[in-house]
């Protein structure tokens, strides 16, 4: 959740719905929606610094994302493997450009060239999704099973034979990991899993619906802007449109047809202020940097208010945000 005071915001939630006596009703309770379609999968298999695998609790904490940034900044992290990841989704990224600058090593494993990439040291090219055997999870706790239709072309290789080759070279296990050895590894650590699981090799769809207690917090506490929105002259919010999901389908000519571009929501009376018209240039800046773009007039927004969709890699709005924030105050003037 990105947004200033997340981790509050959603222990209100989460204490509201316990009072209204809804959690682990059919028809109520709190269903978080996220933009990515496996983000349930990835907290389940461990891939946060608070819990391993089935939420087992860690004996040594890892760090969260800006953690890590803060240690690459200090010199105390020299090397960083990253896998899936565009600058371009994530704020304050001309922060994060310098950090990666002073790494000694940068491995990125992706299916798509990237900013990111073009940093590395060394690249690991992935697999697409119907190059790959594998599962997702969604939400609500669907587990989703996806079936290889297609070879990967060139060098690329499904993720878990990436890493599974790099454990073997480091550790000189020399054993070859199969998929459906992985996951039945996994449902002995994680009891959600232990039932009704299908074959991985198989296309089918597997509900779980067997409840379990999450005794770790979860919830994102992100850093707050230093210069608060008050303070400045507009405020910008950040955020997905319906047309693009990530970066990703900023590259799909599809996509691009009915959403071709970034540009700059703007209140129509602010906008007569400013002095641009729509489809102008204007101007925005904020502590974390300055981005230019085309302004979309509107009558759909508050006075003060402005909107940038965050897909697009040549507008960067998110660059403007810091820490984990979706809105930050910025002053406007024409370009």
């Amino acid at each position: 959740m990105r947004s200033k005071g997340a981790a509050e915001k959603v222990a209100a939630l989460a204490d509201l719905a316990l009072l209204v006596g809804c959690i682990g009703k059919e028809t109520g309770g709190l269903f978080p929606v996220d933009a990515k379609n496996n983000t349930q999968g990835m907290l389940d298999v461990g891939a946060a610094p608070t819990h391993l695998p089935g939420y087992q609790s860690a004996t040594a904490k890892g760090k969260d994302f800006w953690q890590i940034l803060e240690g690459i900044e200090q010199g105390i992290i020299k090397a960083l493997y990253v896998i899936g990841s565009d600058l371009t989704s994530y704020p304050d990224n001309n922060r994060i450009k310098k950090a990666l600058a002073k790494l000694e090593l940068l491995i990125v494993q992706d299916v798509l060239a990237s900013e990111t990439s073009a940093m590395a040291h060394v690249v690991f090219p992935a697999s697409a999704a119907a190059e790959k055997s594998g599962s997702f999870t969604t939400t609500d706790n669907r587990l989703q099973l996806l079936g290889k239709a297609v070879d990967a072309t060139g060098d690329a290789r499904e993720d878990w034979d990436i890493i599974g080759e790099l454990y073997n070279r480091l550790t000189n296990a020399g054993h070859a990991h199969l998929p459906a050895e992985l996951l039945e590894e996994f449902k002995s650590l994680a009891p959600l899993y232990a039932k009704e699981v299908p074959a991985i090799e198989g296309r089918g769809i597997a509900i779980n619906t067997k409840a379990f207690e999450l005794k770790q917090n979860l919830a994102f506490s992100g850093a707050v802007s230093s210069k608060s929105a008050a303070q400045s002259q507009f405020n910008l919010l950040v955020g997905p449109i319906g047309y693009h999901n990530g970066t990703t389908t900023t590259r799909s000519e599809n996509n691009l047809s009915v959403s071709a571009e970034g540009y700059i929501e703007i209140f129509a009376g602010d906008a007569a202020k400013v002095g641009v018209a729509d489809g102008a240039a204007l101007k925005i800046s904020s502590p974390a940097g300055t981005i230019t773009g085309k302004a979309k007039v509107s009558d759909k927004l508050q006075a003060g208010l402005l909107f940038a969709p965050s897909h697009f890699r040549d507008l960067n709005a998110n660059s403007l945000l810091q820490g984990s924030v979706n809105i930050v105050g910025v002053t406007v003037e024409k370009a």
